[in-house]
């Protein structure tokens, strides 16, 4: 009998306490972003090491371990603090439905930073840098008194960093060094993607939580309208600036910037075609396709 560890906890699954809490906390972090960042670190290793040969399991489990952890902590740390804005936009997740107390979750946050620290080290100094600067970015984003993910700009930015750092790890892990063109290329491209485009359209869905938090996001300075063209701007241009640079210049990415650009033409379709107010699923039709581009171009990196 298998046990699905990311199902909902109303199910009422046989796990023991300190299982259902860590199932909880993983459904917090949102096993769907959990997996894109792995996959974006396989492919930064994948860029150094073409089909990952060579590279001893051992370290890329252990940094994909260390990473995973540091994640977590983000992830579950920013669901800590979201608690406000989820009830207010009815987020099915553990912490907003009551069944994990934020006091738990800090608790835990505790647990996977000191594991991504220590596992970081085993593999190096410099992996451990970028381990502490994905924790750092994380606690800025979400931390009271900071709380980047208030204002457009620092949320856009701060979603830029994550990703290009998590390339830049990847990297590592394959044995490439920092200053490779095609890595420089990727982790520019994607993190654009991120910034512009991902920030701005996962917010079309909850104005209502972050207007009631107080955030500054786009959608609530400018209007979802000008919003809805930005992000179909900003994915038009990221994906015609990779193409060109890729044609130009690295022709191993030609075939990731060839799915960004397609991606880029549904993303932006949804984002025109929706209507100002739209709620539920309607809502989140320009972020899932920022997702999927996201994933598919990513996981091209790996076929190159």
């Amino acid at each position: 009998m298998f046990v699905d560890l990311t199902a909902p906890s109303r199910l009422r699954l046989p796990l023991t306490p300190m299982a259902r809490t860590f199932r909880d906390c993983l459904l917090e972090a949102r096993p769907v972003v959990q997996f894109v960042f792995f996959v974006r670190l396989l492919a930064g290793a994948a860029l150094a090491t073409p089909w990952l040969h060579g590279v001893r399991p051992e370290t890329l489990l252990l940094g994909a371990l260390s990473w995973g952890c540091a994640v977590m902590y983000v992830y579950l740390f920013n669901g800590a603090s979201d608690i406000v804005e989820d009830r207010a936009s009815h987020k099915d997740r553990p912490i907003a439905r009551g069944e994990l107390s934020r006091v738990t979750a800090l608790r835990w946050c505790q647990g996977f930073a000191i594991a991504a620290i220590v596992t970081g080290v085993l593999i190096g100094p410099l992996f451990a840098l970028l381990v502490l600067a994905m924790l750092a970015l994380g606690h800025a984003y979400s931390a009271p008194g900071i709380a980047l993910k208030r204002h457009c700009l620092g949320a856009a930015i701060v979603a830029a960093l994550g990703g290009a750092l998590t390339f830049l790890a990847g990297h590592l892990l394959g044995g490439g060094g920092l200053a490779s063109p095609d890595l420089l290329l990727l982790a520019a491209a994607m993190s654009a993607w991120m910034g512009g485009v991902g920030s701005v359209a996962k917010d079309f869905s909850d104005t209502e939580g972050d207007a009631a938090a107080g955030r500054r996001t786009l959608v609530l300075v400018c209007g979802e309208r000008i919003a809805r063209i930005v992000v179909a701007g900003c994915a038009l241009s990221v994906s015609t600036s990779f193409t060109a640079a890729a044609w130009l210049w690295i022709p191993t990415l030609r075939f990731p910037a060839l799915v960004m650009l397609v991606g880029s033409l549904c993303v932006a379709f949804l984002a025109l075609k929706g209507r100002q107010g739209m709620q539920g699923s309607n809502a989140r039709h320009p972020y899932r396709a920022f997702m999927v581009t996201q994933y598919a171009a990513t996981l091209s990196v790996m076929s190159v």
